[in-house]
């Protein structure tokens, strides 16, 4: 009996051994040969090919740091594509940042990009670094809206996080240069017209902002060091030598942006040439010297006598994600453009149109007394017009990812600091802007990294919103189940009385 219980005895030790033997071999096995698998209908956490691609070639340590707190939708799932990024290659360093609670770690992250706290912190998602280059991920560019179910949202966080890498990897920072002498908007802050906050957001993307004078002597060469030039809302005509340089270093490879609005002459109210014929011309566009007066009241902005309102978007790369009804997107003091073919110029594409029933007049006179839109005279014309267009020429050489580019946009508020402090429902103008500049910088649309099914938009619940559910599910629920107990027991207690 006894040799009995210590053969057990034995065998249940050589058991024990045995599968802790096979839970440490796994454990080995699985630290070495790391695989994980997606299961999930829409294979949402799973790499796709150009992904694969972009961390094979990575050559040193990429530091991506999540920055979403604990209480935000989008974070778990974040937390599972980039385990994935991980898992795929040893070059990819993850770290997690809880802005609520390490407010030290965030603030060092922010020191360490030179980026500014107060205009980064509500939207800031990840934040991707390498060798001294950083590239910043916002929570708008983890999502896309459905067109045609707004419950539902696309996830686009592996677009958004591939794009990240391939940036600071292979990009340096994108030269902007702001053409001045003309009252265009200022870069500073502190100046009477400026681009406000649109500067931190175009460093944050790791832009690098200067400023040019198309008229001094060296304009030439600081010209070939620019990788976009842009006309920031001008109130007085360009010199032909400036429209000339502008228009050289245009053709020679260059991108130009041109936001402005019709020009109007200091002792008159007429309308006059921006002189910028010799820049827009190769690519097919006219400026035309007029005011649009929009007269569809569902499109007018108030208080705006009708120079404000509301355009439609037109399909192009630049409006990826403007095409619906929101954001709005709307034009203040705007002028409109159109093709002009001549003989070797591009053909543009229209971005943005008014509606049928817009008007467009040659000067502003009385413009201060109207109260509503002005009556018609009759030397206006009818719409639509086109607002703003974008344009390429051929390559200059079948090594060029594109040929030069140009994109108007007829209204200088494109680029203004209230322009970008508007509503996200009517921000719509200051996207189409950053798409502009993203498109004219070479920076390519990751095409090659399909999106993902359409998925329902997570429920985010605010601090009020707690309270109410936790006083829906603790008082309100449990009352109404007691006060309906109590009816249909008083209404028993009846029946049975007469019974």
């Amino acid at each position: 009996m006894s040799r009995t219980r210590e053969s057990r005895g034995v065998w249940s030790a050589i058991s024990v051994a045995s599968a802790c033997a096979i839970f440490v071999s796994a454990n080995v096995l699985g630290e070495r040969h790391y695989r994980r698998i997606d299961v999930t209908t829409n294979h949402r956490f799973s790499l796709s090919h150009a992904t694969s691609e972009t961390l094979t070639g990575l050559s040193g340590v990429v530091v991506v740091s999540l920055t979403l707190g604990d209480r935000d939708p989008a974070k778990a799932n974040l937390l599972q594509l980039l385990e994935a990024y991980r898992g795929a290659s040893g070059h990819i360093d993850v770290s997690v940042i809880d802005p609520d609670h390490d407010a030290n770690a965030m603030r060092d992250l922010l020191r360490r990009t030179n980026t500014d706290l107060a205009a980064m912190a509500d939207d800031l998602a990840l934040v991707v670094e390498y060798q001294g280059r950083h590239w910043f991920v916002t929570t708008a560019d983890l999502f896309g809206a459905d067109e045609h179910d707004a419950a539902r949202l696309i996830p686009r966080e592996e677009r958004a996080v591939t794009a990240a890498i391939r940036a600071v990897v292979a990009a340096e920072k994108t030269k902007l240069c702001f053409t001045t002498g003309h009252e265009e908007l200022g870069l500073s802050a502190s100046s009477r017209g400026s681009i406000g906050p649109l500067g931190p957001l175009l460093a944050r993307d790791n832009h690098e902002l200067s400023a040019i004078d198309l008229a001094a002597a060296d304009a030439q060469s600081t010209l070939k060091a620019c990788d976009v030039v842009v006309a920031a809302g001008p109130r007085t005509p360009f010199l032909p030598l400036e429209a000339e340089r502008l228009a050289s270093y245009a053709l020679l490879g260059g991108s130009v942006l041109i936001a402005a609005g019709p020009t109007f002459a200091r002792d008159s109210s007429a309308a006059i040439p921006l002189g910028l014929g010799k820049v827009t011309e190769p690519f097919g566009i006219a400026l035309d010297n007029q005011l649009i007066i929009e007269r569809d009241l569902n499109r007018v902005m108030p208080e705006t006598a009708g120079t404000g309102f509301f355009a439609s978007a037109r399909a192009h790369d630049v409006m990826h994600g403007l095409l619906g009804e929101s954001p709005k997107i709307g034009l203040v003091s705007a002028r409109s453009m159109r093709h002009q073919a001549t003989q070797g110029a591009a053909v543009p594409s229209v971005l943005l149109l008014s509606s049928d029933t817009a008007t467009a007049r040659t000067n502003d006179e009385g413009v201060s007394e109207w109260k509503g839109p002005p009556p018609m005279t009759p030397n206006e014309t009818r719409g639509p017009f086109a607002l703003a267009m974008a344009s390429e020429r051929p390559k200059l050489s079948p090594n060029d990812p594109h040929g030069p580019r140009l994109i108007v946009i007829g209204s200088g508020y494109a680029l203004a600091g209230q322009t970008f402090e508007l509503p996200p429902v009517v921000r719509g103008l200051a996207y189409v802007t950053e798409g502009a500049i993203g498109w004219l910088a070479k920076r390519p649309v990751l095409v090659d990294v399909p999106e993902k099914e359409a998925t329902h938009a997570p429920l985010i619940l605010t601090e009020g919103g707690l309270a109410r559910v936790r006083q829906y599910v603790l008082l309100w629920m449990p009352a109404a189940a007691a006060l309906l107990g109590l009816l249909v027991f008083l209404r028993r207690r009846s029946t049975e009385r007469r019974a």
